[in-house]
């Protein structure tokens, strides 16, 4: 073959492979809004470095913000939402290319990286794919909130969800969004842990999340569904979806999914080891 040939070859091969792997993983995208709504209100403060021979990711609060639960124990609305660890928590408005809307919650992780549900990505009426999403941290009202971002997103949730099954019986249904700016270093985030299954039975959790644009929280005890999924006791609403079940020192141990239709019980997704692998492999905590 001439050389002039070989070049433009390259090039087109170079050109065809992105499309390539992004076909073969439908659980990645990108989201590109119109314009950059990235308004902090409070200055960060220097992120410490994650170790990569740990398994846990350290929780971090900025100094700007009070490291304490507001009122009494067992408080039901949190009349501080911009006070961590509740400024970490984002309530969640998302559009989908099927034209449906949707609220929900996620949470901090690291300085650039939110955790939430899958199901909060994929419409479940149509299974449209997340088009865009706004996300208020400390909110109170749409125009009284500690942050709001809505820039550019990179998100990934596992092949192994699919949307058309039944939420509740998903081992998948958790996703992780990389964000474009570090929101973390305002709003603070949560560690993350690998609880055992003699831990759980013994545990007492938190659960904290947004309805209709307002933060509550609940407490509860655990129990172990299997290698994936924990039952907690903790109140919950329509539009927890996502939101942080942690303990007292601000680890999250699992991630809200959904009230089981048939018992008393909540259902969430473990954090295991494999998933907090799978996150720093994708630069989750760099």
């Amino acid at each position: 073959m001439p050389a002039r040939r070989i070049l433009p070859l390259i090039l087109l091969i170079a050109l065809l492979l992105p499309c390539l792997a992004l076909a073969e993983n439908d659980g990645y995208g990108v989201i590109t809004p119109a314009e950059n709504m990235f308004q902090p209100e409070a200055s960060g403060t220097d992120t410490p470095s994650s170790s990569a021979q740990s398994a846990d990711i350290q929780p971090f609060a900025p100094e700007t913000l009070e490291k304490k639960v507001i009122g009494a124990d067992n408080r039901t609305v949190i009349t501080s939402p911009s006070t961590y660890p509740y400024s970490a928590i984002a309530y969640m408005e998302m559009e989908f290319s099927c034209g449906c809307e949707a609220t929900g919650s996620g949470f901090m992780v690291s300085k650039n990286c939110l955790m939430t549900a899958a199901h909060c990505l994929v419409c479940q009426d149509h299974e449209g794919t997340v088009s865009g999403i706004t996300m208020y941290f400390g909110f109170k009202s749409k125009k009284n909130y500690l942050l709001r971002y809505n820039d550019a997103a990179t998100y990934w949730y596992s092949n192994s969800y699919h949307p058309s099954r039944n939420v509740y019986d998903s081992d998948w249904d958790y996703a992780y969004i990389q964000l474009r700016k570090d929101v973390g270093n305002t709003t603070g985030w949560f560690g993350m842990t690998s609880l055992s299954d003699a831990s759980a039975a013994t545990a007492f959790m938190e659960v904290s999340g947004y309805r209709l644009g307002k933060i509550q929280t609940s407490y509860g005890t655990m129990s172990v569904l299997n290698d994936k999924r924990f039952y907690h006791y903790a109140d919950t609403e329509p539009g927890y979806s996502g939101c942080p079940v942690f303990n007292s020192d601000y680890y999250v141990v699992a991630i809200n999914i959904a009230h089981s239709l048939y018992y008393e019980e909540n259902i969430a997704r473990r954090i295991t080891r494999e998933l907090i692998d799978d996150m720093r492999g994708n630069g989750m905590f760099d």
